[in-house]
């Protein structure tokens, strides 16, 4: 299995050329250099990006099925203000909220204690098939 270092998207982006630096996609490529791949200065220096390639890349956790995309986050976020039901609530309908979110956190526990894995969609399933894991 090909596994991209450090060195591979810089590669990648040095290989195309761009007609103006001043286009929308030059400005795109520069912020995307600056935040995520690092860049080369003509001086020869290199600049790490604010987020090195090791913290985003999730290439190298699939195989050991550490989640691929902050999917589940973004369920739980999704959920939990679906049970607030809007965006500037009032503090007690917040902490009943959260009470109801813990009691689900521990019936979750309970069902996990024992050694009962969590029921997976089948999307998932198939998913983690393909992917050999």
């Amino acid at each position: 299995m090909h596994s991209p270092d450090q060195q591979t998207y810089p590669i990648c982006l040095s290989k195309w050329q761009w007609t103006s630096p001043t286009s929308e996609i030059g400005e795109l490529i520069d912020y995307f250099e600056r935040m995520y791949i690092g860049r080369t200065l003509a001086t020869g220096c290199h600049v790490a990006a604010t987020f090195p390639i090791d913290l985003w890349n999730y290439h190298l956790s699939t195989p050991f099925g550490l989640p691929r995309t902050t999917n589940a986050v973004e369920a739980w976020h999704h959920s939990f203000n679906a049970t607030v039901d809007c965006h500037h609530t009032v503090i007690w309908k917040f902490l009943l909220a959260l009470k109801r979110e813990q009691g689900l956190v521990e019936v979750r526990q309970t069902n996990y204690l024992p050694g009962k894995p969590p029921t997976k969609r089948r999307r998932s399933q198939r998913s983690e098939q393909a992917l050999g894991l």
